[in-house]
């Protein structure tokens, strides 16, 4: 997808309040895309009404998908567990940190 195509998406799910932008908390240069809270409860139920489990991959296990376990873990009664294709030696320090600062605790360690 060209960038100018996914720019127009983007700013289209965000007039319609589906998403916001929020820059990083590091170091302020980055932009993220963020679902908005509760923007797709009127589609219809609940994503994880016939879930058993979930799994949240990413390439090194050491950001994304920690923090993604650890939050959804806060939130849903569904077991959750995290992986990566190509794990790190350990959970990276900058999302310990900004975990930290949010009060959510960051204790696994990358896994395959």
């Amino acid at each position: 997808m060209s960038t100018n195509l996914l720019a127009h998406h983007l700013a289209v799910l965000e007039r319609e309040g589906i998403i916001v932008r929020e820059r990083s908390e590091g170091d302020r240069r980055r932009t993220y895309v963020r679902l908005r809270p509760a923007a797709l409860a009127a589609l219809g139920p609940s994503a994880d009404a016939a879930a058993h489990r979930v799994v949240f991959v990413c390439t090194a296990n050491s950001a994304r998908s920690q923090l993604a376990e650890a939050l959804w873990s806060r939130s849903s009664t569904i077991p959750v567990v995290s992986a990566g294709t190509h794990p790190a030696s350990r959970v990276a320090e900058g999302a310990v940190l900004v975990a930290a600062g949010h009060g959510v605790e960051l204790t696994g360690r990358p896994k395959l």
